[in-house]
């Protein structure tokens, strides 16, 4: 693993995130939904290709289609994702900053996704997909 940049050092705070969010990409939604049905989730909305469950204060997903909010899925699809949650878009661009720089591959830029967040794609060491969001505020340049 790449030695971590301590932003503290040059005597910047570095952003905490939150870890928010825990999905699933799944071939069968309905046979992954009552799955998941059995082991105590219960899910939020029972319409559409995304479904949602809050678990010990984290969000649980499942999505069928996860090309509708990452475009380049097709050409780089994971079965999971964790999903790290910024205060502000300048507080994730700065760990993206940090994260490249300590040498991991940023994967997708932020943008917008149609919803009102931003997204973008960073590979941990061991090559799986980390996605970290912001939401859109008035301010985001």
């Amino acid at each position: 693993m790449p030695p971590r940049r301590d932003a503290r050092l040059h005597g910047v705070a570095a952003p905490k995130a939150k870890l928010y969010m825990v999905g699933l990409i799944s071939k069968d939604l309905e046979r992954s939904l009552d799955f998941y049905r059995r082991l105590g989730i219960e899910f939020e909305s029972e319409a559409g290709h995304h479904r949602e469950a809050k678990v010990d204060g984290l969000t649980f997903f499942i999505d069928s289609q996860p090309s509708v909010w990452h475009p380049r899925f097709q050409q780089r699809s994971y079965p999971w994702l964790l999903e790290f949650y910024f205060d502000s878009l300048v507080d994730l661009r700065s760990m993206l900053v940090e994260l490249t720089e300590a040498g991991y591959l940023l994967m997708d830029e932020p943008y917008d996704t149609g919803f009102g967040m931003w997204f973008a794609f960073i590979a941990d060491p061991d090559g799986n997909t980390v996605l970290l969001s912001s939401e859109i505020s008035p301010d985001d340049q």
